[in-house]
């Protein structure tokens, strides 16, 4: 008899079992809607179909680009849940669409109660929201609770990445292969699993004058990726929407832990045993001097830009290292899936 079994709390009642029945549980990592998918359910076929045309990474015509902004742009507000996204389709209102993401923020809430071998109920809530509040930053355990320890809050922290709430991206030096060998858990940031649910908590509303709403709704493409922390969010969150559901993915940063350093890598990936370094940044190529720094520390010549630019690349003469070339290809933040083949294609071209 084959039987099959979801939920955010099916990992905790498995680490619960006394035995695990190995090589006849097959395991399947589920995540809220990609953004492919939230274009398939707004039936947008014939976008996907013109963007995936593009295997070279040249330009779209600006008519496919703007689409394409304009519908990333509302999947940052509406998120992935399914009933959110068909909510959304159904009627066209963001309004709507909050009151399921209100919904199934307290029903996770409630369902807290049911982490308690693991953690605090209410510092389960305190530290979801804290994630929220802290997101795109290196997480400080106080901030969550002066009443709390450091110890407890990692446990509740590993419990809500234990049932899938939460994605953490941890710092290695990224010396060699594989990443998480040199990674460093005492410095993490910390995703929610959603960007609907986490503006909901930081209690954005549509029909109010906010900031936020301000920078995803009406900002220029340059302001929006620079100063919003939900674009790298997105961008962290597709990433692992397209690897392999069949296991537990990680997502990994780097970050210069010198007094004083300022230098970060938004995250890091591999293609064909070489570490690409991904920056989500503006439209600025004077702008990225970590980028820089970091392929010039680690003998990189490559690396990708995420932003609502266009397809394109460009190469960085680099007058601190010999005059060096770095070649930088653009991923806009509506092709995260497209990743794997510009990185195939780039390498192609460029060795």
């Amino acid at each position: 008899m084959h039987v099959i079994a979801a939920g955010s709390l099916l990992e905790l009642a498995i680490e619960n079992l006394s035995g695990f029945g190995v090589g006849r549980i097959q395991s399947l990592f589920m995540y809220p809607m990609s953004f492919d998918e939230f274009l398939e359910a707004c039936g947008e076929h014939f976008l996907i179909k013109a963007r995936n045309k593009n295997t070279s990474g040249e330009s779209l015509s600006v008519a496919t680009h703007d689409k394409l902004v304009y519908l990333m742009r509302r999947y940052m507000l509406v998120g992935g849940m399914p009933k959110a996204v068909a909510k959304w389709v159904e009627t066209g209102k963001y309004l709507e669409c909050q009151k399921i993401h209100d919904s199934i923020i307290q029903s996770y809430e409630d369902d807290f109660s049911k982490y308690q071998s693991k953690a605090d109920p209410t510092l389960l809530q305190l530290t979801m929201r804290s994630i929220a509040i802290q997101n795109r930053n290196k997480f400080i355990y106080q901030r969550v609770g002066e009443a709390y320890r450091a110890v407890d809050v990692k446990k509740a922290i590993e419990a809500l990445i234990l049932a899938g709430v939460v994605i953490p991206i941890t710092h290695t030096a990224a010396n060699g292969f594989p990443l998480g060998c040199e990674a460093d858990v005492n410095y993490r940031k910390l995703l929610l699993f959603d960007t609907g649910i986490t503006l909901r908590i930081l209690q954005m509303n549509i029909d109010e004058t906010s900031e936020i709403t301000e920078q995803i709704i009406i900002a220029s493409a340059q302001d929006l990726v620079n100063k919003g922390a939900i674009a790298e969010q997105i961008t962290g969150l597709e990433l692992i929407r397209y690897r392999n559901p069949n296991l537990r993915q990680e997502l990994f940063y780097w970050v210069r832990k010198a007094n004083g350093a300022q230098s970060e890598i938004d995250f890091l990936t591999s293609s064909n045993q070489k570490i690409v370094p991904i920056e989500v940044k503006s439209g600025i190529q004077g702008g990225m001097k970590s980028l820089w720094l970091f392929m010039r520390e680690k003998k990189l010549n490559k690396g990708i830009r995420v932003s609502l630019e266009n397809f394109g690349k460009f190469n960085h003469t680099d007058t601190r290292d010999n005059d060096a070339i770095r070649e930088v290809r653009i991923c806009p933040l509506y092709a995260i899936s497209m990743l794997p083949r510009l990185l195939v294609h780039k390498l192609e071209i460029s060795e």
